[in-house]
């Protein structure tokens, strides 16, 4: 199973962002790392997160069939490999539930973030053309005094008579 099938780019939780177009794991923005395995157990569970994704649903993701492996220890071990990138734990767990031989939870708040645009998107934070700029005009003057009026220059002391001589 790609992480990337059937979901937008990425998910932010905690000090996590999960990027899936990547398929890489960042806190606060630096690089988590993590096994593909792990990654794809994470990813599932992103996918629904508050609900239980079950250990069955687990291995068919993770092994497909034909494969031969010992299921409950491989997927103990990876579940194991991504609390640690999480600095998570079982017995007091911030993002990742353990349902007793059903399967696991994520429990965190999620937030889905958008999909990255696509080279023909038009960006709303791109410069626009002025449309009301003639080439080689001379650019528009402001109304605005305030600065005009905050730079007038006062008289200075000397000239208005009242400065002290220090002697």
């Amino acid at each position: 199973m790609k992480a990337t099938s059937k979901r937008g780019s990425g998910v932010r939780f905690g000090q996590f962002e999960l990027d899936l177009s990547e398929e890489k794991l960042l806190k606060r923005g630096l690089p988590v790392r993590l096994e593909n395995q792990p990654f794809q157990i994470l990813a599932a569970l992103l996918e629904h997160p508050g609900e239980m994704v079950s250990r069955e649903e687990l291995r068919a993701s993770l092994w497909p069939d034909g494969t031969y492996v010992d299921f409950d220890e491989g997927l103990n071990t990876a579940v194991k490999k991504l609390r640690y990138a999480l600095g998570d734990s079982a017995d007091n767990p911030i993002f990742i539930e353990t349902v007793p031989r059903r399967g696991y939870r994520f429990v965190a708040p999620v937030q889905r973030l958008p999909s990255p645009a696509g080279p023909d998107a038009i960006h709303s934070d791109a410069p626009q053309p002025a449309s009301n700029i003639t080439p080689g005009a001379p650019a528009p003057r402001s109304n605005d005094t305030s600065v005009r009026s905050s730079v007038l220059c006062s008289p200075s002391a000397s000239e208005t008579g009242t400065a002290r001589s220090r002697t």
